[in-house]
């Protein structure tokens, strides 16, 4: 998987593949409990990435270290997200670079998954 992220000034974007995922600035927060509060209760996609510091991955360095998703309320991105800070979740690497780098994050919104 290729994946790119370069932050300029009037843009974040992230490459995946040949597909271009462009997002607002203002939708671009730093890695804190305070900014994931007003996302409780949102679903969609999360991505996790570093500002200063690229990751060699096999195709290419990037700033991207990951990229979650929540699918339903109960679970939500602001939850996810807190579970990651606080070494709760199974990736235990994202808290570790959190004590070393300047993380930052952004989502997309998606309706809550609907189970058949």
């Amino acid at each position: 998987m290729l994946i790119v992220v370069s932050e300029m000034r009037a843009k974040l974007d992230i490459r995946i593949f040949a597909m271009l995922v462009r997002f607002d600035p203002t939708t671009v927060n730093v890695f804190d409990l305070k900014n994931f509060a007003p996302l409780r209760g949102r679903t969609g996609l999360y991505f996790i990435f570093l500002l200063r510091l690229s990751i060699p991955y096999p195709f290419k360095n990037s700033k991207l270290i990951y990229i979650g998703m929540s699918e339903s309320r109960i679970n939500s991105i602001g939850k996810r997200l807190r579970n990651h800070l606080t070494g709760e979740s199974k990736n235990k690497g994202i808290a570790g670079y959190n004590s070393r780098w300047e993380l930052k994050f952004t989502h997309l919104d998606l309706p809550p998954k609907k189970w058949t």
